[in-house]
């Protein structure tokens, strides 16, 4: 679910080799700099947050035509380095309860700092223009498509601090032995994570009206229409609004306030279970895509210096699209049916395969870390190929 910038992606604003580094939150605020134009701003959402969401993600001044001026010790690609570590903790974690949980609340850690980049904190989100591709953007859906972007940042920033907040408990919990805590902080981080639902429903809101109205911003993997990834989500679309509902009286019981009945819960739950299938699939595929915006691109053209992490990354994103999907589903199937306990064990060993699956910490290797090793060796023939296609 990942959209993940390439080697050779470009940002829609553009500086120059002249522009000098400036930490945020000093004023950096790049709409303040004389190489930013009227019209560059007025394409963004939120041209002030954007510069937060810039330094957050360790994006440099120049970095648009030079690639190396990444900044890769970044919030963003610190987290990258060490999330691969939750493989090894859920290796030990099938002969150890402790190293289990260790290895849940590591990947959801990192997983709530990494995605609050990718998600809420996400770089240069543009308005809907009309793009005069297929038909006209009526203003009713450049206003929807404004409050959909304004969700994703807010709502998407409260899920990130309630799933994180959950993960730092269950760390703190598994570190110190206390499992009653770990208990308590598992119930927050596991609200917290199908709140994810809403946010991902919002990203591809945002793609399907972009498919519709104006493909030219949309990156290659995002254009295509009627393959899985499109179905999955003009589905996800369709339950953009049920999840918002749901998920709501999912957060109220936690806090206490139980406003569902028997079954309109098995409901919640299930679309809880079914919507983290459609966001599996996604992720799979995005992680095996070799077109432009797909995170196998970089690795696709490296794959002959590199074919371990290439494979890897090929066919454990092939089994995480195949596996994940299927058991979210089941588990969907089994609570609508009131088969609770099943379900919920269903998904308690969907989530274990998911932290034995390699993908992700492949791509934490890949990017930024391999990228920003290369980069110092020699990438002007990647990073030329990369920037003729972006």
């Amino acid at each position: 679910m990942a959209e993940v910038p390439t080697i050779g992606a470009r940002n829609s604003i553009r500086h120059t080799a002249s522009d000098r580094r400036q930490p945020f939150p000093g004023n950096s605020d790049v709409i303040s700099s004389p190489r930013f134009t009227v019209q560059e701003n007025d394409n963004l959402v939120f041209p002030k947050f954007n510069s937060f969401c810039k330094w957050i993600n360790g994006w440099e001044p120049g970095e648009d035509d030079d690639p190396s001026k990444h900044n890769s010790f970044s919030i963003r690609d610190i987290t990258k380095a060490v999330w691969p570590l939750y493989l090894p903790l859920q290796i030990f974690g099938l002969f150890s309860d402790r190293a289990n949980k260790l290895a849940r609340a590591w990947y959801g850690a990192c997983w709530s700092i990494v995605y609050s980049c990718y998600r809420p904190f996400k770089t240069n989100m543009k308005k809907l223009k009309d793009g005069n591709e297929h038909a006209p953007v009526s203003s009713f859906m450049e206003k929807a498509d404004y409050l959909n972007e304004g969700f994703r940042a807010l709502m998407g920033s409260a899920v990130s601090a309630v799933y994180g907040g959950g993960a730092f408990g269950m760390l703190w919990g598994a570190l110190t032995g206390n499992d009653d805590f770990f208990d308590k902080s598992a119930e927050v981080y596991k609200t917290g994570m199908f709140n994810q639902n809403q946010i991902f429903a919002s990203m591809n809101a945002a793609i399907v009206a972009r498919r519709t109205f104006n493909q030219s911003q949309l990156k290659e993997v995002d254009r295509e229409k009627g393959n899985i990834k499109a179905n999955v989500e003009l589905i996800d679309t369709l339950l953009f609004i049920p999840n918002i509902i749901t998920r709501g009286l999912d957060t109220l019981k936690l806090l206490g306030l139980n406003l569902m009945s028997e079954g309109l819960e098995r409901v919640t739950n299930a679309l809880g279970y079914f919507s983290y299938g459609t966001w599996a699939t996604r992720f799979g595929i995005m992680k095996t895509s070799s077109k432009e915006g797909g995170d196998l691109k970089t690795l696709n053209e490296l794959k002959d210096q590199h074919p371990v992490l290439y494979n890897v990354q090929n066919n454990g994103g092939k089994a995480f699209c195949c596996t994940l999907p299927i058991l979210s589903w089941i588990a969907a199937g089994a609570e609508l049916f009131g088969i609770r306990e099943f379900a919920e064990k269903t998904f308690k060993f969907e989530g274990i395969l998911e932290r034995l699956n390699p993908t992700i910490a492949s791509w934490c290797m890949t990017d930024p870390w391999l990228q920003s090793y290369l980069k110092t060796i020699d990438l002007t023939q990647t990073t030329s190929r990369s920037l003729s296609e972006a």
